[in-house]
């Protein structure tokens, strides 16, 4: 077996930016974070709740309707299959370990809180209608944390680090919030899920990333140049 050293193509872009890193998407990111938090501690889960809910309209339930699709796991799928076919090497390992950190942590998660209502059960349970977008099926437990959400801050936030562009990290965090706020306009969530979920999107991808670019410095090999 043969070792690539630092001159290899693939090492290079991965070490190029671990030193850029997430900074677009974390600011983005946190900014977002800071203001649900302030709301949260503001007022009460349902009244957050309800005022999405009586903010929703049929103009803009097609929005967010095919917006929330950007959480599914699919994504994960869909941003895999360039970087194998460019052999981005370094890149294809990160995003499949954050896929895997993101199932692993978004089971455990929801096999843990289990019970936990979701909105058209909790407000079912208290006799109140909620306006439902037609067309989307509505769940009624498992809802901490919201995993749509941590999918896209985790999927999203990894690509944003390999473009390492700062206003494409930008829209890439916007994005993913848009997943965010998509959970609860389709009544799937409240606010403290998405948030939840958010965070530990943006964690995951911040150590899937590090790690990749750690590697790639460490190691310096491309199993591409392998034989």
């Amino acid at each position: 077996m043969s070792f690539s050293t630092s001159s290899d193509p693939n090492c290079q872009l991965a070490m190029r930016a671990g030193t850029q890193g997430l900074s677009g998407f974390t600011g983005v990111t946190l900014l977002g974070l800071t203001g649900a938090v302030v709301i949260l501690l503001s007022s009460s889960k349902t009244a957050i709740f309800l005022w999405v809910n009586d903010h929703t309209s049929p103009a803009w339930d097609p929005l967010f309707r095919w917006g929330t699709f950007l959480g599914d796991g699919w994504v994960f799928a869909g941003a895999l299959l360039p970087l194998l076919l460019w052999r981005r090497w370094p890149y294809w390992a990160g995003l499949t370990a954050a896929a895997l950190l993101t199932l692993f942590t978004s089971a455990s998660l929801k096999t843990l809180y289990q019970e936990e209502k979701r909105p058209v059960a909790f407000f079912e349970e208290r006799g109140q209608n909620l306006r439902l977008v037609p067309g989307v099926e509505t769940h009624s437990y498992r809802s901490f944390p919201s995993g749509h959400t941590m999918t896209a801050f985790a999927c999203l936030g990894f690509l944003a680090g390999a473009f390492r562009y700062p206003w494409l990290q930008g829209i890439l965090a916007v994005l993913a919030w848009q997943v965010a706020y998509s959970r609860m306009y389709l009544a799937q969530h409240f606010l403290l899920d998405v948030t939840v979920g958010a965070a530990l999107g943006l964690i995951i991808a911040g150590v899937s990333f590090r790690s990749v670019s750690y590697l790639a410095r460490r190691f310096s090999v491309s199993p591409t140049n392998a034989s």
